[in-house]
This record gives structure tokens, C-alpha cells and sequence, in this order.
């Protein structure tokens, strides 16, 4: 019998003894972003139990931080405004280490464009602000095709809100600028953004023909200059005559016009009515 209990008992410790203990599954590895500026970024790496953490930039520049109370904190400096950065942390435990996942972060521009202010017929203002405390040398770039501004601002220097006037723009035309800052001899565009000159071309609505009498008919009409000069014309191509064009004053509402015409009993008329704008610079009072 007690042979017995002795067989049975060695058998229960070596079934228990092979038995594979699991393997630990080792917290989670976060990255949170603390605070971006246009050169710097400020990141922790929370990873609690773990004594180092190490945290790539772009795969490439590392950096090892010892982790106290489940954290630790870097700060990238120097970098370029306007660009983004890829990180990802790995953090050593007693028992392994772990990789947190692939994060992206970009700086802020140093400057950004603003809308256009006072957009004219011929002209605009141009607007951006630089994030900066101190003065910082910079110029516009415009041109009618985003990817091609041909051409440049004088430089200045300045902080905040900065504007430049630029003038003998075409009229109903797409514009689209940047403001560029001018750092240690680099140049650092903002993003580009567009406006639109004022005028358009006349508009003509609710022609109305009226006869005073039977030799005598008069077209009533509205038209719309969209504050350019314009021109209103009159031609009749049967019997063939035409008269002197109406001068329509550069304004944004709408302008009655007539035109008095001859008729002739029993017989019809072809009349075409243009309006068309001269292109030319109003100067207000």
C-alpha cells in the first residue's frame, strides 16, 4: 500500500513540473505629444514598469531616457517649420522590450498667409502673420498660377500681422500668394493661398420693347457694369443703322437704359444689343 502512494505521487510531480509557463505580456507603449512650435516638439513616452525608453526620430536619431514614475519626456530642437516627423518608442523591460506604434507630428509654420484685404479692380493687400516675438525679414511671392509666382515684394522686416500692397493686378483675374520668411539665409515659405480681383463683364436683364407709337419704338433694359466702365450698343441690321453707344458708370447695381428707335409699318427689324466693358482704370472721387 505504501509502495502504492509513493508511484502515484512521483507521477503527479513530473506531470506538473513540464508544464511551459506562459510568457508575460508586457504593458502598452504610448506616445503622447506634449507641445509643437515651428523648430521644436516636446513628446512623452509613457511606459509603465519600464526602466529606459528610447525614441526615434525619422527611424534614425535616437534617444534613451530613464523612465521615472511610468514616463519620460524629450524634446526635439532645431528642426524645420512646416515639416512632419515620424517617432516611435521602444521601451526595455526586465522581462523584454517593447515598440510603441509609428506616430507623425509636424511643425507649425513659422508664417502663414491671411486673406487678401481691400481687393480692388487693380489691386490688393496682401496679409500674413509670423509667429515670432522678434522681427523677421520677409516678402511676398504672387502670380496668377499657384505652382508659378513670378513675382516678389520688396523685403521687410516685421512680426504678427504684416501687409504689403500690390497693385496693376488684371482685372477678374485668380491671384495666389505666400508670405516667405528670410532665416539665416533660408528661405521658409508659408502655404499658398488665392483671391480674385474684383469686375466682370456687364449683364443685361429685363428687355423690354415699348412702342410710342407707330413710327416709334423704345427698348427698356437693365444693366450691370460690375464696376467697370461699360458700353451699351444698338445696331439694327434691317433697315441697317446703329447708335451712339450709352456709357454705363463702374458700379455693382443695376443702371436703366433706353434706346429710341424708328420702325417701319408692316416690316420686321433685327436688332442686336451688346454691352461690353472697356477695360480701362476708374478712379473714384
Amino acid at each position: 500500500m505504501k509502495k502504492f502512494i509513493y508511484l502515484y505521487f512521483l507521477a503527479l510531480t513530473t506531470i506538473i513540473s513540464c508544464q511551459k509557463p506562459q510568457d508575460e505580456i508586457l504593458p502598452e507603449v504610448t506616445i503622447e505629444v506634449k507641445s509643437v512650435n515651428q523648430t521644436e516638439i516636446n513628446l512623452i513616452v509613457i511606459a509603465p514598469s519600464a526602466s529606459e525608453v528610447e525614441l526615434c526620430k525619422d527611424l534614425s536619431q535616437c534617444v534613451k531616457r530613464r523612465v521615472i514614475n511610468g514616463s519620460a519626456e524629450f524634446t526635439f530642437a532645431q528642426l524645420a517649420s512646416n515639416t512632419s516627423y515620424s517617432f516611435q518608442a521602444t521601451a526595455f523591460f526586465s522581462t523584454g522590450e517593447k515598440k510603441s506604434e509609428l506616430i507623425e507630428v509636424s511643425t507649425r509654420a513659422l508664417a502663414v498667409a491671411l486673406k487678401a484685404a481691400q481687393v480692388n479692380l487693380y489691386s490688393a493687400i496682401l496679409q500674413g502673420e509670423i509667429y515670432n516675438p522678434e522681427n523677421l525679414e520677409y516678402h511676398f511671392e504672387y502670380g496668377m498660377q499657384a505652382n508659378n509666382l513670378e513675382h516678389k515684394t520688396n523685403k521687410s522686416s516685421g512680426h504678427g500681422i504684416v501687409s504689403t500692397l500690390v497693385q496693376n493686378l488684371n482685372v477678374r483675374q485668380n491671384y495666389f500668394y505666400r508670405i516667405v520668411l528670410t532665416i539665416d539665409n533660408q528661405a521658409f515659405p508659408s502655404d499658398v493661398v488665392s483671391f480674385k480681383t474684383l469686375g466682370d463683364k456687364p449683364e443685361i436683364k429685363d428687355l423690354q420693347v415699348i412702342y410710342a407709337d407707330t413710327l416709334t419704338m423704345e427698348l427698356v433694359f437693365l444693366v450691370k457694369s460690375n464696376l467697370l466702365v461699360s458700353e451699351v450698343s444698338l445696331m439694327c441690321r434691317y433697315p441697317i443703322f446703329s447708335l451712339d453707344p450709352i456709357t454705363v458708370n463702374p458700379d455693382s447695381n443695376w443702371t436703366e437704359v433706353r434706346f429710341q428707335i424708328p420702325v417701319r409699318t408692316g416690316a420686321s427689324s433685327l436688332l442686336v444689343l451688346q454691352a461690353e466693358n472697356h477695360l480701362v482704370p476708374y478712379l473714384s472721387n
